[in-house]
Order: structure tokens, then C-alpha cells, then sequence
């Protein structure tokens, strides 16, 4: 997708082709495939599967709620139990965000992603609000009633990677709660006529919301996170990494400008 990752497969298989440091990983990589033959070609298809192999790997089921649910009665707090049945009761977040993994990824297959218009603010106002520009699913499909779609994430290390929404718009889990409580944007103002979530009022309490936060925390596992590797070394990066508190001499030309990706964070509302 050139307008997230400002590139395509083909370019990639170009640049990594003239690597043969990367040939050879990859020949190792796919010694064992059926149909690798041992060669090291370079194609689309490997790139693709390859990196969903290494997304894959992120996948980590040892939060305190997963040693829980194994039997570990001990893992969770009296509070964070209260969050997980505010959670799938109360506030019907599990209507969207599908436990186990708290996604949109729909039971039992999951195989399908849920994506729902929420009518995200572009700016965090709770009253006169106005949805935010970016199209959405729209953007893809060209279908109206997709404006202002985005995918469900799963909320999986949520209390660690704010800011929250698609486009950042929320710093806390807190506030996120709050646009939920108010049905979304119908309740501050962002208006969308085909708005997925339901626009009335969640009757949380305050001890409620609070424990839910406590019960998003005990989804936390960041066992994966392992140390960035270096760049093979005939491979140069198209946009210089600048060190830690040092500006670039000039800013980057705007096809270089990495897309933020935010994610879009808990949904506390039934259809």
C-alpha cells in the first residue's frame, strides 16, 4: 500500500534482491519449504510470508488474565476481576472486542475483521466535535457507508501504546472510556449518520471505568519485545535514522514521512 508504507512488493523485492547477505537468509529461511528447492529467489510471496511469519512470533498469550484463565486464580486482583465482567456486562465492550485476544476478529472462525464507524473526533472535545477527515475504510473500498470506518484492534498491551484511536487522539485509556460513555461521536457532536455504535448513553460508574483500566493493564505481556535488528549492511535505508534528541538538517521530503499508525483502542458500546 503506498499511501501507509510509501513503497510496494515489487520495489521491495528490487532492494533486497541486491543484498546477497538477504539471499542468503532467505535461501536458509526457506531451506525447509516445499517448493524452495533450496533456491534463494527474492519474490513477493516470500516478503509477505515472511513478515506475517515474524508478526506471528509477536503473538504472546502469558499476561496475567491468560495465567489466569490456565488456572492461576491468584493472578488477578478482586479489581481487575470486576473490569473483566464490567467488560463482557456492563459496558458490552466484548461485543466488538472478542475475547480471548479482546479483538475484532470474529468468533468462532476467526478469520474475518469487524470494522465500525465510531465517529471519532479529530480533536478530543466533548462538545461541538467534528469527525476526523481521514476516510477510513472508505479510502479502500469507495464505498460511502465505509467512510470513517476503521478495523477493531485487539487490546492486547493497550495500557502500553497510547495515544489511542486511529488518528491519536485520546493520551489515556480514560478518555477513551469517556468518548464511549457518551455513545461515541453522536454524544459529542461528531455526527455520522451511519454510525455502528450505538449513540446512547453507557451507564458505567465511576468505579467501574476505573476497574476496567485495571482489567486492560492485566492484558499486558511484552515478552516479545526483543532489540531492533541492524540493517544488512548492503542494504541503506531510504530514510536516514536520526539518534535521539538530534533534528534532522532538513526535513524529510513528504513521501519519506512515515504514517503514523495509531490504534484504535477499547470500544465499550453494543451494536
Amino acid at each position: 500500500n503506498p499511501a501507509e508504507m510509501h513503497g510496494s512488493l515489487d520495489a521491495a523485492v528490487q532492494r533486497l534482491d541486491a543484498s546477497p547477505r538477504v539471499r542468503e537468509r532467505l535461501r536458509s529461511a526457506f531451506r525447509d519449504a516445499p517448493a524452495a528447492r533450496g533456491d534463494s529467489a527474492i519474490t513477493a510471496q516470500r516478503i509477505r510470508d515472511a513478515i506475517a511469519a515474524w508478526e506471528r512470533s509477536l503473538v504472546r498469550l502469558d499476561s496475567r488474565f491468560d495465567r489466569h484463565v490456565r488456572g492461576d486464580t491468584s493472578a488477578l486482583t478482586p479489581l481487575e476481576r470486576r473490569g473483566f465482567n464490567a467488560f463482557m456486562g456492563t459496558g458490552k465492550c466484548g461485543t466488538c472486542h472478542f475475547a480471548p485476544l479482546f479483538g475484532g476478529t470474529v468468533p468462532p472462525g476467526y478469520q474475518k475483521g469487524e470494522f465500525e464507524v465510531l465517529g471519532t473526533p479529530a480533536t478530543a472535545r466533548w462538545q461541538g466535535a467534528r469527525v476526523d477527515a481521514d476516510p477510513g475504510r472508505a479510502g479502500v473500498t469507495r464505498v460511502p457507508l465505509h467512510q470513517s470506518a476503521f478495523k477493531t484492534p485487539a487490546l492486547r498491551n493497550v495500557a502500553v501504546t497510547a495515544p489511542y484511536m486511529h488518528n491519536g487522539v485520546y493520551r489515556t485509556l480514560d478518555e477513551v472510556l469517556e468518548f464511549y460513555v457518551r455513545g461515541g461521536g453522536a454524544g459529542i457532536g461528531a455526527v455520522l449518520p451511519h454510525q455502528t455504535l450505538p449513540p446512547d448513553r453507557v451507564q458505567l460508574t465511576r468505579a467501574d471505568r476505573d476497574a476496567i483500566i485495571a482489567f486492560l493493564g492485566a492484558l499486558t505481556d511484552t515478552s516479545a519485545i526483543v532489540s531492533a535488528p541492524r540493517h544488512p549492511i548492503e542494504w541503506v535505508p531510504t530514510v536516514a535514522v536520526v539518534p535521539p534528541n538530534r533534528a534532522p538538517s532538513s526535513p524529510p521530503a513528504p513521501a519519506a514521512r512515515a504514517t503514523a499508525v495509531r490504534r484504535e483502542s477499547i470500544r465499550s458500546a453494543a451494536r
